[in-house]
């Protein structure tokens, strides 16, 4: 078992829960602390095929019969609660799409400030921080060129 601060309480989580690397054909995910961290392609039934998922909510809306993931969908495994970061999905919706790509303009330019789990997908590059490249990783994806991968 190893700890992780989620949030602004601390859990306990098992090693089956944390930094587990999932590699399934076109869609993957890796879990970092409280959050799953998504490819876009990846649907619910891809982590419930490695995780027993008890529970899905994104806001009051139950997702369990729902196949598109979206940034900001909490899932319950083992008990503990995983916020989903959508690579790349910034406005929460599931989709990449403009509106990503203008959000991430302006908040490389200064003229929007993201909340956390914005910034989380606005990183596709995983750096820990939103650059250039993000902003053409989202583009390109978008107009069907390149891909964003974990």
């Amino acid at each position: 078992m190893i700890q992780v601060e989620c949030g602004y309480r601390y859990i306990h989580v098992g090693p089956d829960t944390v930094n587990r690397v999932s590699n399934i054909p076109n869609n993957a995910f890796v879990t970092e602390g409280c959050y799953i961290i998504t490819e876009p392609g990846t649907v619910l039934n891809d982590i419930r095929r490695v995780h027993n998922v008890t529970a899905g909510m994104h806001g009051t809306t139950n997702v369990m019969n729902s196949t598109r993931l979206r940034t900001g969908t909490i899932l319950t495994i083992g008990g503990y609660n995983f916020t989903i970061i959508k690579l790349g999905d910034v406005t929460g919706t599931g989709l990449i799409e403009a509106a990503d790509f203008v959000m991430i303009r302006n908040h490389i330019t200064g003229q929007l400030q993201l909340n956390e789990l914005q910034r989380r997908a606005a990183d596709t590059s995983r750096t820990g921080t939103i650059e250039a490249a993000d902003f053409v990783r989202v583009r390109n994806h978008i107009m069907g060129i390149g891909h964003i991968t974990l």
